[in-house]
């Protein structure tokens, strides 16, 4: 019950901060339809409600992030979507619109730890999956960068839980879409990601350890 309160909560932030995500999002020259998906997304976004708890651990205002957190809208929706439609002229017409959009972003690191979690496997097998269903380190490297915007003391330990969590939900998602053929390898590399973001989980913040993963494990489990 407490666990299903706080998304309640969620909610009700995002609900209630509508107009300035719609705003921010229409200022950057995306047409109605586009805004309305993107924010209809915010209502069950895991990366985003993560990164609002994160700024809430770090003691920082909410207030204070709110360009950030529709970067992480506008990039899990053009994630999403390019997995599903990758020749639809329409992705590249939002990627060009992105481009603006994320020249503001600063960013600390170009780790790639996507590329690290593969280098455990000599497998060609599960190298041919990763790239033909991962490979998006471009993306989860903004994510990163977003979370690393949240305390300059902590940027690479920010930037860690920030790709990795979004890699890790990325694969929870994608993993019961995907054909048996490559399903026994994502399963192998999402279960290697699994500890990394562990690892980073704690590094970032060990008292408030369990309070991420059980949040994170409870909203994948409710809406993947």
């Amino acid at each position: 019950m407490k666990n299903h309160k706080k998304i309640k909560s969620y909610k009700i932030f995002i609900k209630n901060h509508k107009k300035i995500f719609q705003k921010i999002v229409s200022d950057e020259g995306f047409d109605n339809s586009q805004v309305k998906k993107i924010f209809k997304l915010s209502q069950k976004n895991i990366i985003l409600r993560l990164f609002l708890n994160v700024v809430t651990i770090e003691k920082k205002h909410l207030s204070s992030f709110y360009n950030e957190a529709v970067f992480l809208l506008i990039i899990f929706w053009f994630i999403d979507n390019d997995f599903e439609y990758k020749k639809n002229q329409d992705q590249f017409n939002f990627q060009v619109k992105l481009k603006n959009f994320l020249n503001n972003l600063t960013i600390s690191s170009d780790l790639n730890l996507e590329e690290e979690i593969l280098k455990s496997y000599d497998t060609e097998d599960l190298k041919k999956s990763h790239n033909d269903i991962l490979n998006k380190h471009n993306w989860f490297k903004l994510c990163g960068n977003i979370f690393a915007s949240i305390s300059l003391e902590k940027k690479q330990e920010l930037y860690n839980y920030g790709y990795l969590v979004s890699l890790f939900i990325f694969i929870s998602f994608q993993y019961k879409k995907i054909n048996i053929e490559n399903s026994e390898n994502l399963y192998i590399y999402k279960l290697n990601a699994n500890t990394k973001l562990n690892e980073a989980t704690m590094k970032l913040s060990p008292i408030q350890f369990n309070h991420l993963i059980l949040k994170t494990n409870h909203w994948l489990e409710k809406l993947s």
